[in-house]
């Protein structure tokens, strides 16, 4: 259903989803605009709040097609996404400097991030861009120790800040 509403340009409702951000399960009237991430999630326009949001697959309890034509979602700039899953539409450069743990994790985990890891003496780098902190930034906390933030100033602030919270500075 969702790769026919996809192909075809059509709404659908969302029966059951289940949302972490509002803790509720409700239907939910969308506009499809692709599937990625291996088909786990849906990115998808909501006529109601007027934005592009992400929608986890395993989240919906079934999809009904509905047969209207979308209608709002073009006029909006659908959002890239990045290694990490997060979408959004201005590029933020990052390198880190990785051990040989961080860089098998990532590579398992992340393997669309293989192409941008670099080896030189034994050393790994991972330079390229994300659209948000948060993946990458739940990334390096989950392997303290184990990944130098080069560039830019902003993630380490990110990440610092995040640490903070955690009670892990």
């Amino acid at each position: 259903n969702l790769c026919h509403a996809i192909k075809y340009k059509e709404q659908v409702v969302l029966k059951k989803y289940q949302s972490l951000n509002s803790s509720t399960t409700k239907d939910r009237l969308v506009e499809p605009l692709r599937l990625y991430r291996y088909n786990r999630y849906l990115m998808a326009f909501e006529p109601l709040t007027k934005q592009t949001k992400d929608f986890k697959i395993e989240r919906i309890g079934s999809v009904d097609l509905t047969g209207e034509p979308a209608l709002y979602h073009q006029k909006t700039e659908i959002p890239g996404i990045d290694i990490f899953g997060m979408t959004g539409t201005q590029k933020l450069d990052f390198t880190l400097r990785l051990s040989a743990r961080a860089a098998a994790l990532l590579k398992e985990e992340f393997p669309d991030a293989t192409a941008y890891i670099s080896h030189k003496n034994e050393q790994s780098t991972f330079t390229h861009f994300v659209y948000s902190w948060k993946g990458i930034g739940r990334f390096i906390l989950g392997l303290p120790g184990e990944i130098e933030m080069i560039a830019p100033p902003e993630l380490k602030s990110y990440v610092a800040q995040k640490a903070k919270e955690l009670n892990l500075s």
